[in-house]
């Protein structure tokens, strides 16, 4: 991997030319644990970019809305359907036979800006920009897609300077860029807005947010910022909702008070697979706390084995000690001992 000396930004020497030719119906439905593609994006979809749709829901920001790589339509199925840019054929047609209007099979298709500039907007980016060869030439056309007063809502995966990365550099193989939150600051300027997201027991992801309009970025930074991080009692139930689906749903995170925001959830938000999900994760953490626990008594019995050895030892040279003290020996050359020092 190559590393931009200014920003620190990742990106693999090498890689194919033909980039669509990896995003074949495999893809969606490969091996699991293969390093390439998702075993099931039915499921990775639920708790992938469902918060991405409970955001919108809460923003309610106005205007036509496009999914930049929507694959089969899953989150814009969530918000009611609108407009997508989705490059396996497959997949594109599963979203018109939903409803949602195909645009283009790319980002940088040129007739996007002659027949979409500024149209939309809101546009997800949902971990698609560190796939495109040319990631600020992406960045920028999706921009360009927007009103003046549009929103960009974007996912990244983020290398971190002081967690460990292994997931994105022995996973996700088909990756081309590796950004970091100083390459994003630098490419994105005063009007990105957004933060790192630690996905438990996995890697970093960059939850970011923009417009053309610094004024129209800030408004909308600020709430995605507060609803992150603000006491779960202080939401409203959109803005609580939206915290469970990143949280609980996306990140695995367990915190008590924002898992308990699960009763402002709605139907159409988790499926009896994203269910079984959470109980897998929850299962394996009480079985690791179990584990723990048993460990911690065998590191205290070990404790307590080595202080009484350690006391017993105490009592034997102390006994020792006595027994020098009385020794009629001992007394006798205390007596020679200071004679020897009168003469």
């Amino acid at each position: 991997m190559l590393l931009c000396s200014r920003c620190g930004h990742g990106v693999v020497e090498y890689f194919t030319d033909d980039v669509a030719a990896i995003y074949g119906d495999d893809y969606y439905s490969g091996v699991a644990d293969s390093g390439h593609g998702y075993g099931d994006y039915a499921l990775a979809a639920e708790y992938g970019v469902g918060w991405a749709a409970a955001f919108f829901d809460a923003l309610r920001p106005a205007g036509k809305v496009l999914d930049i790589g929507c694959a089969n339509g899953h989150l814009l199925g969530k918000i009611g359907g609108g407009f997508g840019i989705e490059l396996n054929d497959h997949a594109a047609g599963e979203c018109r036979s939903a409803g949602i209007t195909i645009v283009a099979s790319s980002v940088l298709d040129e007739s996007l800006r002659r027949n979409y500039a500024e149209a939309f907007g809101f546009a997800f980016a949902i971990a698609v920009f560190e796939h495109i060869p040319d990631f600020k030439g992406a960045v920028e056309a999706a921009l360009a897609l927007l009103r003046p007063d549009g929103i960009l809502l974007f996912e990244v995966p983020v290398i971190s300077p002081s967690d460990p990365d292994d997931a994105w550099l022995k996973t996700s193989l088909e990756h081309i860029h590796y950004p970091t939150e100083q390459s994003l600051q630098y490419l994105f300027g005063k009007k990105l807005y957004g933060s790192t997201l630690s996905v438990r027991n996995y890697a970093n992801t960059y939850i970011g947010l923009t417009s053309k309009s610094e004024e129209t970025a800030k408004e909308a930074g600020e709430r995605l910022q507060y609803w992150r991080t603000a006491p779960p009692g202080n939401l409203s139930p959109e803005q609580a909702r939206f915290r469970w689906m990143l949280d609980v749903s996306h990140a695995a995170n367990a915190d008590p008070e924002v898992v308990a925001l699960y009763r402002h959830l709605e139907p159409r938000d988790i499926s009896a697979a994203t269910v079984g999900r959470f109980l897998d994760l929850w299962t394996g953490d009480a079985r690791r706390l179990e584990n723990t626990l048993s460990w911690l008594g065998e590191v205290e019995r070990a404790r307590d084995w080595h202080a009484e050895q350690s006391h017993r030892r105490d009592e034997v040279i102390e006994g020792l000690k006595r027994e020098i003290e009385d020794d009629p020996r001992r007394k006798v050359l205390r007596v020679l001992g200071s004679l020897f020092k009168r003469n």
